[in-house]
C-alpha cells in the first residue's frame, strides 16, 4: 500500500529470516500474493464491507473502500489512485503525478489540475513513455 517494489519486500523478508510457507522468500512469489492474495481477494473484502456499511455510514464505507482501493493498486493516497484510475496506469507515473497535485480527490478536480498546469506536467512526464503524454493529451483535450 506504500508502493514499495517488490524487490525491497522479498530484501526485507529475507534479512528477517522470514519464510512463505516452508521457502525462502522470492520475488515472483512475493508478486503473486501480492497482486492475487492482497490485491484482488483483499481489494474484494474491503469492497464488500464498505457495501455493507454504506446505509449506515457513508464516510466510514468511503473510508474503507480506500483501504480496498490501495491494496488494490499499491498505492499510498488517493490521488495517486485518481491518477491511475484516470489513465496513468502504472504506479511511478501515477505517484509522481501525485506529488504534483496532493491535493487531488476525484477525476474533476485531477483533471482541472491537469488543464491548468499542463506545461509543469508535461515536464513531470517526460522521463516517462511517451504514451503517458498521450493519456494527459485525452484528458486536457
Amino acid at each position: 500500500m506504500d508502493a514499495t517494489p517488490f524487490w525491497q519486500l522479498n530484501d526485507y523478508l529475507a534479512g528477517q529470516e522470514i519464510k512463505i510457507g516452508a521457502r525462502n522468500p522470492w520475488v515472483e512469489g512475493l508478486v503473486g500474493l501480492c497482486e492475487s492474495g492482497f490485491g484482488f481477494d483483499g481489494a474484494m473484502l474491503f469492497s464488500t464491507i464498505a457495501d455493507l456499511v454504506e446505509p449506515t455510514d457513508a464516510d466510514l464505507a468511503g473510508d474503507i473502500a480506500l483501504v480496498g482501493k490501495r491494496l488494490k493498486y499499491g498505492l499510498p493516497g488517493r490521488a495517486a489512485i485518481t491518477f491511475y484510475e484516470i489513465g496513468f496506469a502504472d504506479r511511478v507515473v501515477s505517484m509522481a503525478l501525485a506529488a504534483l497535485f496532493p491535493h487531488v480527490v476525484d477525476r474533476s478536480t485531477a483533471i482541472l489540475g491537469l488543464r491548468a498546469r499542463a506545461a509543469e506536467t508535461r515536464d513531470a512526464l517526460a522521463g516517462f513513455p511517451s504514451y503517458f503524454a498521450g493519456v494527459l493529451n485525452e484528458l486536457i483535450a
